[in-house]
């Protein structure tokens, strides 16, 4: 568990991250296009595992990170924490 103030920090620096980069994002091939997410942390891992991590994989999310799932939190803190190591390498409809 995070505290607030890492939650915080995490959202602040991943801000910096997306306003840094093109609205307009022109993106080459190999990409994995990734659909809804809606909190589902565990599909999330299960998608890491099963195409490679975002270190070796470049990945385009389409939105709805959070929702239905039990792990909303985690699925966004996740991907932003990604967002802000690997910022070539995920890429976040806004």
């Amino acid at each position: 568990v995070l505290a607030e103030n890492d939650i915080k920090y995490l959202c602040e620096r991943a801000q910096e991250v997306l306003l840094d980069q093109p609205v307009l994002l022109e993106l080459s091939a190999p990409i994995k296009v990734i659909g809804e997410i809606h909190g589902q942390f565990y599909n999330l891992i299960e998608i890491f595992r099963l195409y490679g991590f975002p270190r070796d994989r470049t990945y385009l999310f389409l939105g709805d990170y959070i929702d239905k799932g039990k792990h909303s939190l985690e699925t966004i803190l996740f991907l932003l924490a990604l967002k802000i190591r690997f910022p070539y390498n995920i890429y976040l409809f806004r």
